[in-house]
Parts: structure tokens; C-alpha cells; sequence
């Protein structure tokens, strides 16, 4: 799918909202919760959809300037200009609405507010009760929200609430929304466990591998098949292990599915995927994780 850039302007303090059409065609109406998979260059990017559930309506992504990122924002921010294209792998949606009529509680960390701006405003054109909780470092880089969704939010600028509190004082019936860092998530999976939220009302999403300054080179030992090679910061573990030859499952590619889980023999994985924790002992996602080093022996 070809897209061609119509606007992009500057939406709040190292965000970029840009404005997306068919550069022949007509575009695939996306669900609530949708993103869209996108080439930069020899990048590829997932961005939440901001606009796009109507038909005739253009896409819109929001992507926040990330530093010590990967590149794929810095490269929208500093080299996508209006009138340029870019290849779409396509609209797909991972992290769609659960029909209820139980309350729906969205709770987002920075940048990870923009799959809930399509989906809480869904919720609010209903009469399912509904709650925004939006984690940013200061208010400068909060995105604006619809005006519809403003008396159901809850702000928290440069501190971090209990966790604990606040699910506590939620329906036990609710659905619980998250997006944001890794850590975040994971905090709030196990206070939902906790409390007695069922698993199938805790629902979260990631964005693919983050990279940390400290990331060690790894030497990887492939138990099985007897292979040994490095695997440097800034490829996905996942990658390595392919181009080795390794057969691993993939899918998703954001540490949601479980597809790409392998089993750790020697080593100390540093888990920055989206899934159970449960799923996590002795064993290692590898399209968006990575370890302590120096060595990481898997089973494969």
C-alpha cells in the first residue's frame, strides 16, 4: 500500500502528528485500536492509528522524537516532509476493543496514549462507563485528546500513582487497557493478578524492541544445533537468531503473541515483552527482549 504524506505538524512538545493518504487507491477503513506497519528507508515501524475509521478519512499517526531510540523517529522527524511517500506493509489489529458492556479502563504511559484515543472514544459514544489514566513526564508532551473524552481523564504529570490503589478502586468486572514501557505494564499485570482481575480482562500492548544505553553484546550458544555466534545492540535478538539458520516462531514481532518464546539454558534474560509473567521463567521472547550477558545459552 502506498501512502503519500498530506500533513505533519508538530501536536505537543517532541510529537509529530502525520496526516497519510492513498497515493493511488483508497484506504483500508481500520478498527479502533488498529496500527499500521510502515517502511522507513530499510526501517520498519508499527504506529498506532489515530485516524482512519471512517471511510474517506486519511490516516493519521502521532510518534514522539525518541532519542536513544531505534531511528524510526527520529527519521519522521527529521526526514519526512509533506508530499513524500512511504510503503505501508499493511493495517492490522492486535489490540481491538473486547465487546462488553463492563466499565473500560484505558491506562497509558506517554506516546502509548495514542491506541486509546480511537478506542476510549469508541467506549464513550456507548453507555459502558469509562476511565483514562495518562502517565507523562510533564504536561508539555501529553498529546490533546478529543473533547469528548477530557471528563474522563486522569493526568498524572512526573509521578507515577499506586498502582495498587488505583486498580483497587475499579469495577472487578472492568476491562483494563495498557500501553506504555515495559515495566509499566508489567506493574500493572501483576497488582490486576493480585486483586483477583481476571486474566482475560487485562489487556496490553507493546511496540516492539527498546533498546537500553547498557545493552551488552551477547555470545548466544544454540544448545541443540551446537551453533555459537555474537549478537550486538540494535538488532532484534530474533533477527540473529535467523540469519543463523535457527528455527524460531515469529509473528508479531512486539512481544505479544508468544510465538517467538524460546527456552533459556545459561544466562539472564531481560524481559521486555507484553506477556504474562507467567510465561516468563526459564524462558526468553525473543523479538523484543535481550539478556545481562556476557553469555546466553537457548535450546534451539
Amino acid at each position: 500500500m502506498e501512502l503519500v504524506v498530506i500533513e505533519k505538524r508538530l501536536i505537543a512538545q517532541d510529537t509529530v502528528a502525520v496526516t497519510l493518504g492513498a497515493a493511488t487507491g483508497v484506504l483500508q477503513v481500520a478498527s479502533p485500536g488498529a496500527h499500521i506497519t510502515i517502511s522507513l528507508g530499510e526501517l520498519v515501524r508499527h504506529y498506532s492509528l489515530t485516524r482512519g475509521f471512517l471511510a474517506g478519512e486519511p490516516y493519521e499517526i502521532q510518534v514522539l522524537r525518541v532519542a536513544e531510540g531505534r531511528g524510526g523517529s527520529r527519521w519522521i522527524h527529521d526526514r519526512l516532509s509533506v508530499g513524500d511517500r512511504l510503503h505501508a506493509i499493511g493495517v492490522s489489529n492486535d489490540f481491538p476493543l473486547v465487546p462488553s458492556s463492563a466499565p473500560a479502563v484505558f491506562i497509558a504511559g506517554g506516546i502509548g496514549i495514542t491506541p486509546f484515543l480511537s478506542m476510549a472514544s469508541e467506549v464513550a459514544q456507548s453507555s459502558r462507563a469509562l476511565e483514562i489514566h495518562h502517565l507523562v513526564r510533564h504536561l508539555a508532551r501529553q498529546v490533546p485528546l478529543p473533547q469528548a473524552l477530557l471528563p474522563h481523564l486522569h493526568t498524572y504529570a512526573g509521578a507515577i500513582p499506586d498502582f495498587a490503589r488505583l486498580l483497587s478502586k475499579l469495577d472487578p468486572a472492568s476491562h483494563i487497557y495498557v500501553c506504555g514501557p515495559v515495566p509499566m505494564m508489567s506493574a500493572l499485570r501483576v497488582q490486576a493478578q493480585r486483586l483477583g482481575f481476571p486474566s482475560g480482562h487485562f489487556h496490553a500492548e507493546t511496540f516492539g524492541v527498546a533498546l537500553a544505553a547498557d545493552d551488552p553484546t551477547l555470545e548466544v550458544h544454540l544448545a541443540l544445533s551446537g551453533t555459537h555466534f555474537l549478537a550486538t545492540p540494535g538488532q532484534p535478538l530474533l533477527d540473529a537468531l535467523l540469519a543463523q539458520g535457527a528455527w524460531v516462531g515469529e509473528e508479531c514481532r512486539r512481544g505479544q503473541c508468544g510465538s517467538c518464546l524460546v527456552e533459556v539454558l545459561e544466562g539472564e534474560p531481560i524481559h521486555r515483552d507484553a506477556l504474562d509473567p507467567a510465561l516468563r521463567p526459564g524462558a526468553l521472547c525473543a523479538c523484543v527482549s535481550w539478556a545481562r550477558g556476557p553469555k546466553l545459552v537457548l535450546k534451539l
